[in-house]
C-alpha cells in the first residue's frame, strides 16, 4: 500500500482501463451516440534517428497504425506536446545503500528538467509494506527536491509491488483531476526485487489495460556479474526486467555508467515524455471475444536518414474493461 506520509491513501485494486479518449479534445472520455459507443486507442509515440535524437516536425501522413497486422485510420494526430503528471519513484531498499548519493543525484536532476507546467509526487519504497508518499503532487520544484534530502536504504525490496502501485495511482489521479497531463512513473532503481507479492508476469499483463508510461533509471553498476549455468547474473536479470516492463508501457529504460551521465538522462526522460506525438484511432477488427491486440506503428523517413526507431505501447487487452 502507498501512503503519505503516514496516512494510508487507498489504492485502486481493480484493473485499470485502457485509456478511451475523445477526438475533439484528446483527454479522456467516451465518444458515444444513442446507438452505439466508439472507443478509441490512444497512442504516446517518441520517434528517434538513427542518432538516437528526437525526430520532430512529422506529419499525420507520415504514421501507419496496424493493429493485429490491419491498417487502421488515423481519427486524432497532436504533435504539440503535453505536460506532464508524473511519480518519482525512489527505490530506498537495503541493496540500494551504497547509490543513495547516486540516486538522489539522479532524482534531484529529473526534477530540476520539470517544465513550469509538470507536476509531480515523490514515492519512496522497500517491501511491500513500506512504499510511502514522501512529497504528494505539487509543481513545486523546491518541495520535490526537498523531499529527496535525507533518504536513507534499509529493508527488503518490491520493486514490482511498488510500481504496479504507484502506476494504478498515477492513472487514477490523472483521470480525477482531468488536467490534460501525460500520466508517466519514473522510477530510480538498481532492478532488483527479492519480496514483491505479485510476479512480474501480472505487471505486465496489468499495463497492457492501462496507458500509463514507465521509465528506469537502472543503476545496475553495482549488482553482481557473476553467471552460472544455470542462473544470469544479477545485473543481467535487472537489465532485461526493466527493460521488458518499459517496452510494455511504451517508456524507456536507461542504465547510466557513470554518475556523470544521470543530468543528461533526466533531461532526456521529460523532453521524450512531454514531447511526444499523439495517435487516436478506433479499431474497426474487434470481436466478442478476449484478445491481445499487438500495435505496430510504422513511420516514413526521408531517403538518406536511415529507419526510424519508434517507440509506444507494444498492444492492449481486448475488451478494454
Amino acid at each position: 500500500m502507498i501512503t503519505k506520509k503516514k496516512c494510508p491513501i487507498t489504492l485502486l485494486v481493480l484493473l485499470v482501463s485502457l485509456i478511451i479518449v475523445s477526438v475533439s479534445k484528446g483527454v479522456p472520455t467516451t465518444s458515444a451516440t444513442a446507438e452505439t459507443t466508439i472507443q478509441e486507442i490512444l497512442l504516446n509515440i517518441t520517434v528517434l534517428d538513427r542518432s538516437d535524437q528526437m525526430v520532430r516536425g512529422l506529419r499525420k501522413d507520415d504514421f501507419r497504425v496496424l493493429d493485429n497486422g490491419k491498417q487502421q485510420k488515423i481519427l486524432m494526430f497532436s504533435s504539440a506536446g503535453r505536460p506532464l503528471s508524473y511519480a518519482l519513484v525512489v527505490d530506498t531498499s537495503g541493496s540500494m545503500r551504497k547509490l543513495m548519493p547516486t540516486v538522489v543525484v539522479a532524482a534531484k536532476a529529473i526534477v530540476n528538467s520539470n517544465d513550469p507546467r509538470d507536476e509531480a509526487v515523490v514515492i519512496r519504497f522497500t517491501d511491500n509494506n513500506d512504499i510511502n508518499v514522501a512529497q504528494n503532487w505539487t509543481q513545486d520544484k523546491a518541495l520535490l527536491s526537498s523531499a529527496l534530502n535525507g533518504l536513507e536504504a534499509h529493508g527488503g525490496t518490491s520493486l514490482i509491488d511498488a510500481t504496479r502501485g504507484t502506476a494504478k495511482y498515477v492513472e487514477r489521479h490523472c483521470e480525477s483531476t482531468d488536467s490534460g497531463r501525460r500520466p508517466a512513473v519514473i522510477v530510480v532503481t538498481d532492478g532488483l526485487d527479492k519480496d514483491s507479492a505479485i510476479k512480474e508476469e501480472r505487471l505486465i499483463k496489468d499495463l497492457q489495460s492501462m496507458n500509463v508510461q514507465l521509465v528506469f533509471i537502472g543503476l545496475v553498476s553495482e549488482l553482481d556479474k557473476e553467471s552460472g549455468v544455470m542462473h544470469q547474473s544479477e545485473a543481467t536479470t535487472a537489465t532485461k526486467m526493466l527493460t521488458e516492463l518499459a517496452a510494455v508501457s511504451g517508456g524507456q529504460a536507461f542504465f547510466p555508467k557513470k554518475p556523470n551521465e544521470i543530468t543528461a538522462i533526466a533531461g532526456t526522460i521529460t523532453e521524450r515524455l512531454r514531447s511526444q506525438y499523439e495517435i487516436a484511432y478506433a479499431p474497426d477488427n474487434l470481436s466478442d471475444k478476449k484478445s491481445y491486440h499487438k500495435l505496430e506503428i510504422q513511420v516514413t523517413s526521408p531517403a538518406g536518414q536511415g529507419k526510424y526507431e519508434v517507440i509506444t505501447r507494444r498492444g492492449y487487452d481486448w475488451p478494454i474493461k
